[in-house]
């Protein structure tokens, strides 16, 4: 009896330990009042709704052998604006002898009315199934009643046959969560690639074997048990400058690998580059549309034989300039670089395979170059998945010299790729010798400069003119203005230096596809007068409106794309009425490791106010930790150009 007592005051004490968890996470799917209660969050306070307790389990099912994914949630609505968490979609995948399913769909609202509480549930005539598209159904369901301070629960059951990728897990979302656990089961005849992406870190993983777990007749599997704790998890907030969010949200992906059946039987669904080349190559969608000399004969047929570099080019602007890009990214094409020919449009793709052959009909080296644009996530590198490429772009190599080329905007010079496609790195195919991954990062710096020469006219007027030039990605929205018409251009530059008054513009040097975009014009703005004295900024227009950064802390790299300069230069002549009461403070800013800088300088010489800025990132991306450094920066130069006052006194 003392034995059994003493295990029963164990257990209760093991029971008492884990319940006491428990109530730290609020890990409990079921709704306590303390739930209701508590409008602060502790994790976050500018948060609008928390996901108290998230449980997902995976497995296959001894009896169908579909993928089985149970989903738990419990969430807590702050604000109004979250009422949206209480919509739920669920997309269903389908082709023509399978589909996707979801089932055993609960869901319900609570609220505490002083002295109990409410809950209002789902009706199952509130859930929809509706066809999104020939491959996707989606269900939908809204959760009745919710209000601020409500919390919600629902659940669901979803099942898949198609087992090559089983079901990911997001731990990170745009809301913060306490408390999110994912429960694996996987047969040791299925073979996974796991990933564990973004920076934070399990609370806790938990492995076991389970025995037996998937028969076949005689044939028995063992499956591996995981379990996956992660705790008080910040919400993920985009921000301008970054890549996809997919790159850095904390999250498990899985993908089969090989699966060995209860016969014996191997399939290897994880092929190494070398089969990935072959399978490329021999890709009637894609690789067989390579290096088509006949089909580019009307265009190389056009272009002189000169030196390599003078024909790449020439090609490059024939293709710009004869073929439109119709905006959509597909890599996979149907269609033939004869039909593209004729029809004058088509895909990145296509129109990117066309200058390959092209170039390479001319004996230029030319490849492509499979990558994936900056919203679409970065492609693994551990093994091909080609599905993780949308795109493809052109390598050149001419007289030493590395080209990466992109025909599908007419404004962009020879070597400049589109912003979009500026995502760290990509694939080369070089059938003969085999793939690789090359860089794909731009190593000039674009830039802006204004240079001003101003004077303060009787009238109390500043009047004058501006000289600018914009360089390579700094040209392209200026050069797109001017050469869709004078209305067009006039009213980009009217609302980039508003509010002055811009007359007598005068391009100085430009073309279409130029690196370089110089022009030039007058200007005329108003000071402001308060008694005798008078009041001038010098800088007629802003670099940047507001700050792009606005987080308290990022988690995730800052990524311009490119490295840019910004400088402006102002000549103030001042008129012999007024004398110089007060000048800006001057300053200077470096960024850690001397990757960029803020100046600003103000000298008087004579009767001239001389005022100049430079803002610079030496670098394309920077490290998260370079995060408060550069929302610093962009607060200084925005309060700089509105606050910086040069002040003048009446004689």
């Amino acid at each position: 009896m003392k034995r059994l007592r003493t295990t029963s005051l164990f257990i209760l004490f093991l029971t008492s330990l884990l319940n006491a968890q428990n109530d730290q996470y609020h890990t409990e799917y079921h709704v306590i009042e303390k739930d209701l209660k508590e409008n602060t969050i502790a994790l976050d306070s500018t948060a609008k709704a928390l996901v108290i307790y998230e449980y997902g389990n995976s497995y296959i099912d001894r009896n169908t052998y579909n993928l089985t994914t149970e989903i738990k949630r419990k969430i807590k609505i702050i604000d109004k604006d979250a009422f949206d968490e209480g919509n739920i979609t669920v997309v269903l995948y389908k082709n023509k002898s399978n589909k996707e399913k979801v089932s055993k769909i609960k869901a319900t609202s609570y609220e505490y009315n002083g002295s109990k509480i409410i809950a209002t549930k789902l009706e199952k005539s509130d859930i929809y199934t509706e066809e999104y598209d020939k491959n996707h159904d989606v269900v939908k369901f809204a959760i009745p009643n919710i209000k601020e301070g409500s919390v919600i629960t629902y659940s669901y059951t979803f099942e898949s046959p198609f087992r090559f990728n089983y079901y990911p897990w997001s731990f990170q979302s745009k809301i913060p969560k306490l408390y999110s656990e994912y429960n694996t089961s996987i047969p040791g005849n299925w073979e996974y690639n796991i990933k564990l992406k973004g920076d934070l870190k399990l609370k806790s993983h938990d492995k076991s074997i389970k025995k037996k777990c998937l028969s076949s007749g005689s044939a028995y599997a063992s499956c591996a048990i995981a379990k996956y704790i992660m705790v008080d998890i910040p919400a993920f907030i985009e921000e301008d400058y970054m890549t996809a969010k997919e790159n850095f949200l904390s999250k498990i992906e899985f993908e089969l690998s090989t699966f060995t059946g209860f016969d014996g039987s191997v399939n290897k669904y994880t092929k190494n580059w070398k089969d990935a080349d072959k399978e490329i190559k021999s890709e009637p969608n894609l690789g067989s549309h390579f290096y088509k000399k006949s089909s580019v004969s009307s265009i190389t047929n056009a272009i002189p034989h000169d030196s390599e570099i003078k024909m790449a080019k020439n090609i490059f602007e024939h293709i710009k300039k004869n073929f439109a890009w119709n905006k959509k990214y597909k890599l996979f094409s149907k269609k033939s670089i004869k039909q593209l020919v004729k029809n004058k449009s088509g895909t990145a793709t296509e129109i990117n395979i066309l200058l390959l052959n092209a170039l390479h009909a001319k004996g230029i080296d030319a490849k492509p170059v499979l990558i994936s644009t900056r919203k679409n996530g970065l492609p693994t590198k551990l093994y091909p998945v080609i599905s993780e490429f949308n795109y493809l772009i052109v390598q050149a190599k001419i007289d030493g010299e590395t080209y990466f080329l992109d025909a599908t905007d007419k404004y962009l010079p020879f070597g400049l790729l589109p912003h979009r496609c500026l995502n760290s790195y990509g694939r080369v195919f070089d059938f003969k010798n085999g793939s690789y991954w090359t860089d794909i990062a731009y190593k000039k710096m674009s830039y802006i400069q204004h240079s001003l020469k101003l004077q303060l006219n009787d009238e109390d007027l500043i009047e004058g003119s501006v000289s600018s030039r914009y360089f390579d990605y700094k040209a392209l929205p200026v050069k797109a203005s001017y050469y869709k018409g004078s209305e067009n251009y006039n009213k980009y530059m009217g609302s980039y230096f508003s509010p002055a008054v811009i007359e007598n513009h005068e391009l100085i040097y430009g073309k279409e596809s130029g690196e370089l975009f110089e022009d030039k014009f007058d200007i005329s703005i108003d000071t402001e007068a308060i008694g005798d004295k008078l009041y001038i900024n010098p800088f007629l227009f802003s670099f940047f409106e507001q700050n792009p950064f606005k987080l308290q802390e990022r988690t995730y790299p800052i990524d311009f794309g490119y490295k840019d300069n910004y400088t402006y230069k102002a000549e103030l002549k001042l008129n012999d009425a007024y004398e110089v009461l007060e000048l800006p403070e001057e300053f200077s800013i470096v960024l850690p490791n001397n990757s960029g800088q803020l100046l600003f300088n103000v000298t008087k010489k004579e009767s001239d106010i001389l005022i100049f800025m430079k803002l610079s990132f030496n670098q394309y991306a920077y490290p998260p930790e370079y995060y408060p450094h550069i929302k610093e920066f962009f607060n200084k130069v925005i309060d700089t150009q509105k606050n910086a006052l040069i002040v003048l006194k009446k004689k």
